[in-house]
């Protein structure tokens, strides 16, 4: 596909270092993102700014903040400079006045940019976050997902298991959520044995997770492991649907080692890596989206191969026309979550509408900014 070698020769050519110039070319050019994309669609764009102004966690009726805000944002772009690239990073590490100001500024920033992303590939309805929705239409074009066990109605405490133990492993995951927030992993032989163990624990877990009463359900999924040559790992694929309706693959990149609580999670990943979608070679770091943590990726899998990639770019693809299909309404960007399992097999675990991680392939540099306006409105 053109459109896909395009986008990644413009991810591989950019400069994804945070030095200062890095962080306010970014910052200059999503403004100018915002502008092509207010031009081109205006009833669409318009009210971001005031919408995703301040915080998320802000009353709806709090407009006079908002309104506020949407005034100054701009004034923002300096705080996000500071606190983001490197030479003052320190700052914020030992809690100046300065770091923490900078750190405010820098968030109220990214909420704009973040929402900027959201308003490219807004979740129209509540269907879009659910993994079950996913899971479904993955398996439908022939990807292998992790097979379902059992679901935890939360609502009414009550439990439908669908499938046996198997003396597996397990992850429980909510049905809406993300980040890995209110993951919970079990060890079969050491966590559980039996169904009520899994019940008793999931129960206990829930009572320290309050958060999670709006996840709708838990589901119990058996846990595959990832393949031993690269670890632990997650690929992220990115798919776009074009102004003409074209499906393409934007970005691919590859997070690897990491722990969260004890347990071996891929949320835990810190290293980032971008991949060439058509030779699935591992080129160099990726760019994280919100912070300078790519100085910890591992030299020694630059140049390596990851050989599902052209297999997953090709059932991400092939799912998004489906729903697309299905309904035209569907997502315009959609981020696919997969590895390669122990026997090198593709396991696909779900699709997310994109948020943050669309935020790589948006504004990183003239060229991307400019393809991705001209592209995708």
């Amino acid at each position: 596909d053109p459109l896909t070698r395009q986008f990644f020769e413009i991810s591989f050519s950019e400069d994804r270092s945070w030095s200062i110039g890095g962080c306010l070319k970014r910052c200059v050019l999503s403004v100018m993102l915002y502008a092509n994309l207010l031009y081109a669609q205006p009833q669409r764009f318009i009210w971001l700014p005031v919408i995703w102004s301040g915080s998320d966690r802000l009353k709806k009726g709090a407009w006079s903040f908002k309104l506020l805000y949407a005034t100054v944002w701009p004034a923002c772009v300096l705080g996000h400079v500071l606190v983001r690239s490197e030479q003052f990073a320190s700052l914020e590490r030992n809690q100046t006045w300065v770091g923490t100001l900078g750190t405010l500024a820098h968030r109220l920033y990214l909420n704009f940019v973040v929402g900027l992303s959201k308003t490219c590939s807004p979740d129209v309805r509540p269907r879009d976050w659910s993994k079950t929705y996913f899971r479904k239409v993955l398996v439908e074009q022939g990807a292998f997902v992790p097979p379902l066990i059992g679901k935890y109605q939360i609502a009414i405490k009550h439990f439908d298991w669908t499938g046996e133990l198997n003396s597996k492993d397990l992850v429980i995951k909510p049905e809406y959520g993300g980040k890995g927030k209110g993951d919970c992993y079990l060890s079969f032989g050491q966590d559980f044995r039996t169904k009520q163990d899994v019940e008793e624990k999931l129960s206990n877990h829930m009572k320290q997770h309050d958060s999670l009463t709006k996840a709708g359900s838990m589901l119990i999924l058996e846990r595959i492991m990832p393949n031993k040559d690269f670890g632990l790992h997650v690929v992220m694929i990115i798919t776009g649907k074009t102004k003409e309706g074209h499906v393409c693959v934007l970005h691919v990149n590859m997070n690897s080692g990491g722990q969260v609580a004890g347990q071996v999670s891929s949320h835990g990943c810190k290293d980032m890596y971008l991949l060439d979608p058509i030779s699935e070679i591992i080129v160099g770091e990726d760019q994280w989206s919100t912070k300078p943590e790519t100085e910890k990726t591992d030299p020694n899998f630059i140049g390596r191969r990851m050989p599902i990639v052209n297999g997953a770019c090709a059932l991400a693809v092939k799912t998004h026309r489906a729903l697309i299909a299905q309904d035209p309404k569907a997502l315009q960007f959609i981020g696919w979550d997969c590895m390669m399992a122990e026997d090198g097999s593709i396991v696909f675990f779900e699709g997310n509408p994109c948020g943050v991680r669309l935020v790589r392939c948006m504004c990183n540099s003239w060229a991307s900014m400019r393809a991705f306006a001209r592209t995708f409105f």
